[in-house]
């Protein structure tokens, strides 16, 4: 009996050693750790205010009144100015007080004795801003003063929000709200920093991000709003996929058509024959020409891109053929031509783009010292980190970002950080973003662009943005406790159903052998995060979580969102139940009318045209799906009651004619007797 006890519990350990060693090389071979946010959902509004309110050196405010006044260069221009003023607003909102004046320098002889000074004033502070670099800034105090300075007025914008949010508890959390604690009281330590951003050229590209402004407050220097869903790459003269900007095919294919690619024996309009560009320099004038008339119109752009169409349409002549064999790549026949156009422009970043038959490096070449290349790592994981490479699609990221990273002293990472065929279905990759950025910056990249999604309400849109902008400027953010103090502030009493829902999804992902893939669908994911099973777990926390918020306005509009998504997931899901899926649909489809949603995939149908054609296809054929279920449940059992009654009535049948065999038997063999 001992033995036996001792086998059971050797077997125990056994397997749970196998299982913990999977565990382990899984993790391993992720990159990152688990990502955990409910433990660290600790950040309390009242005991902030108590903590502002023990004295230190400098006294902001006490009791609701400050003694302060902002002071900016009146030769600041109106942007500057403008932020001053929602400067102003802020603190007074802190402070819960209208004291906080905002003054130009010419309207003083000397610098106030309490003072808060933007910018490049007359008042200099003797501030030394020699360690702040591109929109960087510096936070210094002498005596009460408090002096806010950087190289331009983007720096200056910076700093200001910069300064609300690391001294102040402000959270730029949605593009219509800031969080804004009320401090009556605020004492501050003496500051003396330099903040700089760890990427120069940041882009979170998401449509919340254009809408009233919200990207200035996340300090992201990448992007502008004019109007569209895109939005303006700022910094950028051309973006990418420009090669045409600079020679038409309108213009110059009937009278040059060797400028063009050679493909199936004929030239087309689809991409350049960029060989001829390097052996002819009458057809590289023409590039160089267009790119000096560009740069004169648009003199403020720091980059300028030159690169292939969006097509794989590569030239096929005999100069291309040998360039690509020599070098292995067709990028051999473009990156000659980035390096003459980056010598021409050496105060200028001329850029290019590593994709499609121009991904690989090209052997023997190197970049120009103020060349850029934008390396675009769609088809990679979404929970393999590309610093290790654990899985084929991170290690084809990783060898991309790494080779590169060799060969150009400047990257812009194009990383995709959404589910483009299903925006709203629930999408847990942030702990591999961290882990990713790291790795970016340890191969080059000066530039991030993050690209979301151009519609509205994608999945978690404005968390993951405001995360995302949080680390492109501080890649050392610790992204779990800035995770949950944004659930806190955000949720409210429902903080809590949040942080465990988003927690039970990322261990499973964290566990997932497979891909996440940025075209997923729900029913990929039916055995593990999106089991059907946790769906129901994760509304049921959610629900719970509403039911706390009730009276909260927009906690619950923001609960409501999460929600959506779940219910979104569940019409996808792989269960069969018509009527539950039907309800499912309904709420979705309120929700996505309140809340405007207009599309649920990056190219798809519009969400009513979705919901018509769920309802009239999907929903219908579930039923009939259960019908026919029903009627097998209830043809079934009849149909193996009569097998078994046929079975038994054979059964009985064959025994009465061994008896009688039997007995006939019996009978003969008295009669031979």
């Amino acid at each position: 009996m001992k033995s036996k006890v001792v086998i059971v519990i050797c077997t125990v350990i056994a397997v749970l050693s196998v299982s913990l060693v999977a565990l382990a090389v899984t993790v391993s071979a992720k990159g990152y750790e688990r990502f955990t946010v409910k433990d660290k959902l600790d950040y309390s509004e009242v005991a902030e205010r108590e903590n502002m309110a023990k004295q230190k050196k400098l006294c902001l405010a006490k009791d609701g009144q400050s003694e302060y006044s902002l002071v900016y260069p009146s030769d600041g221009g109106e942007e500057l100015y403008v932020a001053v003023g929602y400067f102003s607003q802020v603190l007074n909102r802190i402070f819960g007080s209208e004291s906080v004046l905002v003054k130009s320098d010419a309207q003083f002889n000397v610098c106030p004795t309490k003072a808060i000074v933007i910018g490049d004033t007359v008042f200099s502070g003797g501030i030394n801003i020699d360690e702040v670099k591109g929109d960087g800034y510096a936070v210094a105090t002498r005596d009460d003063r408090i002096f806010i300075k950087a190289n331009n007025i983007q720096g200056c914008l910076n700093g200001i929000y910069g300064f609300l949010e690391d001294n102040l508890g402000v959270m730029f959390i949605e593009e219509n709200y800031d969080y804004i604690p009320s401090f009556p009281t605020v004492y501050l330590d003496s500051l003396n920093y330099v903040s700089n951003p760890d990427v120069a050229w940041r882009k979170v590209y998401q449509y919340e991000v254009l809408q009233n402004g919200w990207y200035k407050r996340l300090r992201l220097n990448g992007t502008e709003s004019n109007g569209t869903k895109e939005g303006v790459h700022k910094g950028w003269g051309t973006w990418c996929h420009s090669a045409f900007d600079y020679v038409d095919p309108e213009i110059y294919f009937d009278t040059n058509p060797e400028y063009f690619a050679f493909i199936d024996g004929q030239r087309t309009k689809t991409q350049l024959c960029y060989s001829h560009f390097i052996h002819n320099e009458e057809a590289f004038k023409i590039i160089a020409d267009r790119l000096d008339q560009m740069i004169a119109a648009y003199p403020d752009a720091e980059y300028w891109d030159f690169s292939i169409m969006d097509n794989n349409d590569y030239c096929r002549c005999e100069d291309c053929k040998e360039i690509k064999k020599s070098t292995g790549s067709m990028m051999g026949t473009l990156l000659p031509l980035i390096n003459k156009l980056a010598l021409l422009h050496p105060d200028k970043k001329i850029s290019t783009l590593a994709y499609l038959f121009c991904s690989d490096v090209p052997k023997g070449m190197k970049c120009e010292e103020n060349v850029n290349v934008t390396v675009a790592i769609i088809g990679t994981s979404q929970n393999y980190s590309l610093s290790v490479g654990g899985n084929v699609q991170s290690g084809k990221g990783k060898n991309m970002i790494e080779s590169w990273g060799k060969v150009a002293p400047s990257l812009l990472v194009w990383d995709y950080v959404v589910n483009f065929s299903n925006l709203l279905m629930p999408y847990p990759n942030y702990a591999v973003q961290k882990n990713n950025l790291k790795f970016y910056l340890k191969n080059n990249a000066t530039a991030i662009f993050h690209q979301g999604s151009r519609e509205k309400e994608d999945e978690m849109a404005r968390m993951r943005s405001y995360l995302l902008a949080r680390q492109l400027w501080d890649s050392d953010v610790d992204m779990e406790k800035l995770m949950a103090k944004y659930i806190a502030v955000a949720y409210g009493k429902a903080a809590r159903a949040v942080a465990e829902y988003i927690d039970a999804m990322s261990d499973l992902v964290l566990l997932l052998p497979g891909n996440l893939d940025l075209y997923d669908s729900v029913r990929q994911h039916s055995t593990d995060y999106l089991a059907t099973t946790k769906i129901n777990e994760y509304l049921y926390t959610i629900h719970s979580g509403l039911e706390k918020v009730e009276t909260d306005k927009l906690a619950k509009e923001r609960l409501e969102r999460v929600y959506m998504n779940l219910l979104y997931a569940r019409c996808k899901d792989a269960s069969i139940g018509a009527d539950k899926k039907a309800e499912s649909a309904r709420k979705f489809k309120a929700l996505a009318d309140k809340y405007g949603v207009e599309k649920l995939s990056e190219t798809g149908v519009s969400t009513q045209e979705w919901y018509d054609d769920y309802m009239n296809n999907e929903i219908e054929k579930l039923s009939s799906i259960r019908t026919t279920i029903i009627t097998l449940s209830a043809v079934v059992p009849m149909l193996l009651i009569g097998f078994a009654l046929m079975v038994v009535t054979t059964g009985l049948k064959k025994k009465r004619i061994i008896i009688q065999t039997d007995e006939q038997n019996g009978d003969d063999n008295k009669d031979e007797q």
